[in-house]
């Protein structure tokens, strides 16, 4: 949530630096939500409050705040909840800021494989553009949909031209990541295939040479 909202405020600089006020306005009130939704959980569960919204939106009818058939001890389960969130981001801060780097970093590369591969395309991009078609295709992943298949492309041509780019360069684009994602995922089969032959063959040696022994 916090790398989302550190992009979409720098989607709120490049937009700005193009001229496009409504967008602006629209990346700055985005980016403010994530945060806002954060600071609204953590008051929440520092407080009691959290009980009795859960019962306001009945949530205490889920099965898990419910106990064969019948409700349990709901304040004894929020308190579980809220102190083990507590107790996460109390012992482990650095994790969550080395998550957030490389969230960060990992969004850069891909920036940078925009630029590349539209480069490739006979195409020049600035960089700045680049980071504005990543922005954009983020909220391909918040719409639940499994691979997003169909939503990631029709983001990914939105982007382009929202750059001044053709719908074809955006769709090239996807097809090259797709494929690309596609070959990455048949490697790690592979090895995984490979590990799991050794170590089956393993197993089955181990017990016919135990076998063997107790012939013997």
């Amino acid at each position: 949530i916090f790398a989302f909202s550190i992009f979409a405020f720098l989607g709120v600089f490049v937009l700005f630096f193009q001229k496009n006020l409504f967008g602006g306005l629209f990346f700055t009130i985005l980016g403010f939500l994530p945060l806002i939704l954060v600071a609204l959980i953590f008051r929440l569960l520092k407080s009691n409050k959290v009980i009795g919204l859960t019962k306001f939106f009945r949530l205490h009818k889920i099965k898990f705040f419910q106990q064969n058939g019948e409700e349990s001890n709901l304040a004894e389960k929020i308190k579980f909840i809220r102190e083990g969130t507590i107790a996460f981001f109390q012992k482990s801060p650095k994790t969550i800021f080395y998550g957030i780097i490389l969230s960060c970093f990992s969004f850069v590369m891909r920036a940078i494989q925009v630029v590349i591969f539209v480069r490739i395309l006979g195409e020049f991009i600035p960089f700045t553009n680049a980071l504005l078609i990543r922005i954009l295709t983020l909220f391909s992943g918040m719409i639940p949909i499994p691979a997003m298949l169909g939503v990631y492309e029709g983001t990914n041509i939105l982007a382009f031209q929202s750059v001044q780019l053709t719908a074809e360069t955006g769709i090239s684009f996807t097809l090259m990541t797709r494929l690309i994602d596609f070959s990455f995922v048949f490697v790690g089969l592979l090895i995984i295939a490979y590990y799991l032959t050794h170590h089956i063959f393993k197993f089955f040696n181990g017990k016919n040479n135990v076998k063997r022994n107790d012939d013997k």
